[in-house]
């Protein structure tokens, strides 16, 4: 390592390639015998420098001006591989002509650098960096999608989709670049310019770009203008509608867009919806309530039932910014039996499984880090925090939730507690969420030191008041004394 930087400990896994290269010269080779470790090392350098002699040799034999070699997708692959393939591509940086040009995550790159040389304490990250600085030349970064971008992106997606033929989608796709590429700022390909290039558009793609109209705002925030995270909820969103099909179900698709976006950003009160509706044969009249609070009088459902009172999910939600746009976003919800919609989401309600799938790489770095038992990662980690979209930071929650709830009754519980109220007070969109699992929370597994933490992170916020509800349930319990006791002793304090 100290004479030959990283490469120095992969220089065995060049065998194959110098192999090669004695069938093509064999004359220019060391002939395979038993030596000190010493001159092998010594004749594998000196392989290695001939090997790139000849191939750069075989460049201009051929007549070739310039070798580019494309490597894409290379932060899918192991560890290992990984590094590999780095050292590999190391042995042609030096022949003359060539380059590579490889795609990949630069944070899973880095991540698979520090597995492979942990051999120096603390300084993993550093080592990582300063690897990829020598061999990474000139390093492009693409931007995030902006909201223009993104409609552009996803529309298209659906002129794929519902277009008769492909070359009818190839002929729009090239009409926007054509139309693009005149204008220094670009220009979204939205309804008014899908009618103007195509005329007459079916009647599924009008419904289509008018849920593009609907959700691109909350996907680019939400999703910080990530087309594969993007993609990835528009393809979750047709398999539903085609699940639904195949059942003679018919879901309506701004309906289940709008649904969906509770799911993604906000998953705990999603959760609870999910339980209301079932208890109310799918019309939850906790809708009613929100809608009758924030939509204007001109435009909200009509309605029989008396919803004039609240319960405390209701007072919780209706603090939340994000939450009142939605509710106040069409189609209205009032009076739409939703059982069918929450049916076919049954596996992001019963599974967590999906929730890693759901996060970025670097979501997958800092959740990694929260939960690695090192104050020092931990600490990193929620430095971090401001750095992710909205959807990474709700994925995260709802992974250290999962985590809360499978550990409850180890020893560890009240850690995983901690790091649950610590990503709350770095991310304070999620508090709403917060407050919506803990209601439900059996207090059994409830640590009396979280009466101290509720506290603490609802201090000087909306929500003081909907933490005090909480707390005086819990110190109503018989069930959990220390924790009834505690809580008991918080209220009379505040008294």
């Amino acid at each position: 390592f100290a004479t030959a930087g990283p490469a120095g400990l992969a220089i065995t896994g060049m065998d194959d390639l110098i192999n090669l290269a004695k069938q093509v010269n064999p004359d220019d080779y060391i002939k395979e015998k038993k030596e000190p470790k010493e001159d092998k090392q010594k004749s594998l350098r000196m392989s290695i420098r001939k090997f790139i002699q000849d191939f750069a040799c075989l460049l201009k034999k051929l007549e070739v001006d310039k070798l580019v070699i494309f490597i894409d997708d290379l932060d899918r692959c192991n560890t290992d591989t990984v590094i590999d393939t780095l050292e590999a591509i190391k042995l042609f940086l030096y022949v003359p002509n060539s380059a590579f040009v490889i795609c990949a995550d630069e944070k899973i790159i880095e991540y698979a650098v520090r597995r492979r040389f942990p051999e120096v304490p603390g300084r993993g990250l550093e080592v990582a960096s300063a690897y990829l600085e020598k061999l990474i030349q000139f390093p492009i970064r693409l931007p995030r999608l902006n909201e223009s971008e993104l409609e552009t992106y996803i529309n298209l997606l659906f002129v794929k989709l519902y277009s008769k033929s492909e070359e009818d989608f190839l002929a729009v796709r090239e009409e926007v670049i054509n139309t693009s590429s005149n204008n220094s700022l670009g220009r979204k390909f939205d309804y008014q310019q899908a009618q103007e290039i195509m005329g007459d558009i079916p009647d599924e793609l009008q419904k289509a770009l008018l849920i593009t109209q609907q959700i691109k705002s909350v996907l680019t925030v939400g999703l910080d203008g990530n087309p594969r995270q993007s993609k990835r909820f528009m393809n979750m969103l047709m398999m539903r509608i085609g699940m639904a099909k195949s059942k003679n179900i018919t879901l309506e698709m701004r309906i289940l867009a709008k649904l969906m976006l509770l799911e993604y950003f906000k998953k705990e009160t999603f959760i609870r919806l999910h339980q209301f509706q079932a208890e109310q044969s799918g019309k939850p009249k906790e809708i009613q309530m929100l809608e009758k609070k924030l939509v204007a009088d001109g435009q909200k459902e009509k309605n029989e039932n008396d919803v004039s009172k609240t319960n405390a999910e209701i007072d919780i939600w209706i603090k939340d910014d994000w939450i009142q746009s939605w509710i106040k976003a069409k189609p209205y919800l009032s009076g739409v039996d939703l059982s069918s919609y929450f049916y076919f989401s049954r596996d992001r309600l019963n599974s967590g499984t999906n929730i890693k799938q759901q996060m970025s790489s670097q979501a997958l770095d800092i959740f990694h880090k929260l939960t690695s038992g090192s104050e020092a990662f931990e600490k990193a980690a929620l430095q971090e925090a401001s750095t992710l979209s909205p959807s990474d930071a709700s994925s995260i929650f709802e992974e250290l939730k999962t985590k809360l709830l499978q550990e409850s009754d180890s020893d560890g519980s009240i850690n995983n507690f901690k790091l649950i109220f610590s990503w709350t007070k770095e991310r304070g969109e999620l508090l709403s969420q917060l407050l919506t699992f803990l209601k439900p929370l059996p207090v059994k597994i409830i640590p009396s030191s979280i009466v101290t933490m509720l506290l603490s992170i609802v201090k000087n916020t909306d929500y003081q008041q909907d933490g005090a509800v909480i707390i005086k349930a819990w110190a109503e319990n018989e069930e959990n004394s220390d924790l009834a006791k505690i809580a008991k002793s918080r209220i009379k304090q505040s008294k």
